[in-house]
């Protein structure tokens, strides 16, 4: 089955990054039609070249649901896929009308040292199937602190052996972050392939 995927980057890099680039061919590759959402704070970034920080996580979410609004014509299936913050905002807006489930390359689980303030209400709130591709290594979700929460049924995690919240992985494990984003390509590719 052929989808059209909604594409969001992380909060420091958009879609001209290595990672979002690459990321994007590997599926236009396997046929899956691409549609990059470019958050407006990072619009903002790329004309000035100044920080700035993300707007309000609900503004991120009205901005996915205007462009699925934009897709309103497609026949193929739609899904939401990002990285990081992107990952993010596409988990917490799996629920909405024509999406069949959410993808989350590193998703954030919490901020880099302070695992207490854990983002699961994107995970729980909503009941479309979701799929998080995480890294052992991630600084936003080790493996460890990840299977000590509980985990909705509808969402699955799986793990990227040695990777980081980048999928670089030390020299010990002889992959570049290249070839884990294929591999966690592949794994969404698999996912995908099981939704109804």
């Amino acid at each position: 089955m052929q989808y059209s995927i909604l594409l969001m980057h992380g909060s420091g890099a958009g879609h001209s990054s290595r990672f979002m680039s690459d990321w994007a061919q590997l599926l236009e590759a396997a046929g899956v039609k691409v549609h990059r959402v470019t958050f407006p704070y990072m619009q903002a970034i790329e004309r000035s070249g100044r920080k700035r920080p993300p707007e309000r996580f609900n503004v991120l979410c009205d901005v996915v649901e205007e462009h699925i609004h934009e897709l309103a014509n497609a026949n193929e299936p739609l899904l939401l896929a990002g990285k990081s913050l992107g990952g993010r905002v596409a988990m917490a807006c799996r629920d909405l009308a024509r999406v069949k489930g959410a993808v989350a390359f590193g998703y954030p689980f919490h901020p880099p040292a302070k695992p207490l303030q854990v983002r699961m209400a994107p995970l729980v709130e909503c009941s479309a199937p979701g799929l998080i591709l995480q890294g052992e290594r991630d600084p936003f979700g080790k493996v460890a602190e990840v299977q000590a929460y509980t985990m909705p049924s509808w969402v699955s995690v799986q793990w990227l052996a040695g990777a980081d919240h980048d999928f670089t992985t030390l020299k010990s494990f002889g992959q570049s972050q290249h070839q884990v984003l294929e591999t966690a390509t592949s794994a969404m590719l698999q996912w995908m392939a099981t939704l109804k």
